[in-house]
């Protein structure tokens, strides 16, 4: 038996077994692995699961350590029981001996070992979970052990080293997430210009699975931006975290496949049954492309021009899921008249593909062939004997009841009503713009003519047809006619911060937007989407508005709600409608967007 080991005290004992000296490498090692934990946990992509496996082994690493401290000693020879090495030492007569060996231990090599063996799990962790959640370095060990829910990662089907265009977006969570708060207010998908993609947000095939489906393929080559909400809650009721875990809400990268090489282009012809040698002077031209074209491209690059070469202003109407377009001239084509629908390459698909440029002619209807007028017969006068005129052969002049055609242009009066909208509004007659009233104007006879009144509230630059009409006339007509517009009215937008402005589904600018027609007595939905900038901060919402006739409505100055929280906001002098009562929908009443 070792000296000391009946008369000395337990704690000396320890101190001559070098267990002390093992409890106080344990814990330098427990310090390692935290730190290892906090700074390389990132590196390997550690799930929240391991992590708290790891320390909970580290804990119970300790009476190991004591044990073995207590019982076996490293030698040069080998790891020795304590007890084979004091009886060596006894039978060989040396105390010394014995201290000699026992200072011996390798500690510096048993560090190297514990070190090798710490990085051999590390590593051995990253294969068998390498897509877990990734950790932060600066983050505290009470965050690394957080229970809660967190988004792990997000993807697709991968192409090229990109997101497959076509596909959904598959979101993975730590644990299950609550469907009813999984929507698509608070879960956003955004393009590279910062505005959302309509997408349907629905329960995956497990509890912890989200899939956002956009409604339309994707761009190539483009990146887009994942945003979680803080009103996105998991099974348990509190928030989700994101995948850099500093907290609720967060978002995730996401980068299209590119182009692929040798890709059919989108091409782009006459839609089936139009005819383009009688094409009506008032439209539409009707095209067909192969897939469906990016609305905005498509509006920079179709163009209408005249034979010469010159511009004719036009606007789009996109059908068929964007793939048809329909041309539509703001004024009356020439008839007979030869145009051109212009398509340039910079038209791209809603993939980013660049359409085939070309160029498709169409002729206007020619005017229908009028009858010439029939000439009045020549009678020769009938020789007579001069003695006795017949009485019966005397000329007759024409009486009363014999009226000779009208011939000549005809003439338009137009009347505006209600008669208060007289300053507010434009008459367009063929294309020719004029004020209001019209009186005296002179038409073409023999063709109808085109007559639209539009509306221009006051201080706008903007414009809503409020009457139209097609009139056909006959020579020498008198023609008066009476416009009963639609009423209409006008709205201001102003935003803190700006944002993209939507009415009625349709893009209409940017705030602050001034003077925005709008048909007077039905309800309007105003969209106000943050700018690229303000997309991660600031949430988009929707609004429902009406104007009276004439009514120049401001909107006040509208406050965007912060990211994850929704709110209440209104306009100077509205009344804004408890959320419980009936809608006042004179009032201005902002709730999230959809």
């Amino acid at each position: 038996m070792p000296e000391g080991g009946s008369g000395g005290s337990l704690f000396e004992e320890l101190k001559r077994r070098k267990v002390v000296r093992a409890i106080l490498a344990w814990a330098g090692f427990t310090v390692v692995v935290k730190e290892g934990l906090e700074i390389g946990g990132p590196v390997f992509n550690m799930s929240p699961a391991l992590v708290r496996i790891i320390l909970f082994l580290v804990l119970l690493s300790l009476p190991a350590f004591i044990f073995f401290a207590w019982a076996f000693e490293v030698t040069p020879e080998g790891i020795k029981r304590t007890e084979e090495l004091d009886d060596e030492a006894e039978a060989e007569g040396s105390r010394a001996l014995a201290r000699r060996r026992r200072a011996q231990r390798s500690g510096p090599r048993w560090l190297a070992s514990s070190a090798m063996v710490v990085v051999a799990v590390l590593v051995g962790l990253y294969l068998v979970d390498p897509g877990g959640i990734v950790t932060h370095a600066r983050e505290p060990v009470l965050r690394l052990l957080w229970t809660g829910v967190h988004a792990s990662r997000a993807g697709g089907p991968m192409v090229e080293g990109g997101l497959e265009v076509a596909s959904a977006i598959t979101v993975e969570f730590t644990g299950p997430v609550d469907p009813a708060t999984a929507t698509s207010r608070t879960i956003q998908l955004l393009d590279s210009a910062g505005s959302a993609v309509p997408a349907e947000v629905r329960a995956g095939d497990t509890p912890s699975q989200i899939i956002v489906d956009p409604q339309g393929a994707l761009s190539y080559g483009t990146t887009y931006t994942l945003i979680l909400s803080e009103a996105l809650k998991g099974a348990d009721g509190r928030p989700v975290w994101g995948p850099e875990r500093r907290g609720p809400g967060g978002r995730f990268t996401l980068v299209t496949q590119p182009v692929p090489a040798g890709g059919a282009r989108p091409s782009v012809a006459l839609a089936g049954g139009f005819k383009a040698d009688r094409a009506p002077p008032r439209g539409p031209i009707p095209l067909r492309f192969s897939e469906a074209v990016d609305p905005l491209t498509a509006e920079a690059g179709i163009r209408l021009v005249t034979s010469t070469g010159s511009d004719v202003a036009t606007a789009l109407l996109f059908t068929d899921g964007n793939r048809e377009v329909r041309v539509e001239p703001e004024a009356t084509l020439r008839r007979g008249g030869r145009y051109v629908v212009v398509v340039d390459s910079i038209v791209t698909s809603t993939t980013g593909r660049a359409a085939l440029a070309d160029s498709l002619r169409v002729r206007v209807a020619p005017p229908a062939p009028r009858a010439a007028p029939a000439e009045p017969a020549r009678t020769e006068p009938t020789p007579t004997r001069s003695a006795a005129p017949a009485p019966a052969q005397a000329a007759r002049k024409p009486g009363p009841d014999v009226q000779a055609a009208p011939t000549g242009p005809a003439t338009l009066n137009l009347t505006i009503v209600p008669e208060a909208a007289l300053e507010f509004v434009k008459v367009v007659v063929d294309g020719d713009t004029m004020a209001a009233p019209v009186r005296g104007l002179s038409l073409e006879e023999g063709r109808s003519h085109s007559v639209v009144v539009v509306g221009i509230p006051e201080l706008s630059a903007y414009t809503l047809q409020v009457f139209r009409t097609s009139v056909p006339v006959e020579p020498g007509q008198t023609l008066d006619l009476t416009a009963q517009l639609t009423p209409f009215g006008s709205v201001d937008v102003v935003s803190q911060p700006p944002g993209t402005v939507y009415i009625d589904g349709r893009r209409v600018g940017k705030t602050p937007l001034a003077g925005y027609p709008v048909t007077a007595g039905a309800i309007h939905k105003l969209e106000i989407m943050p700018l690229p900038d303000d997309a991660a901060a600031y949430a988009p919402f929707t609004a429902e508005f009406r104007v009276k006739p004439l009514e120049w409505k401001s909107l006040g100055r509208l406050s965007l709600p912060p990211m994850g929280l929704p709110r209440l906001s209104r306009g100077a002098g509205a009344r804004t409608s408890p959320m419980s009562a009936p809608m006042n929908h004179d009032a201005l009443l902002l709730r999230p967007h959809p």
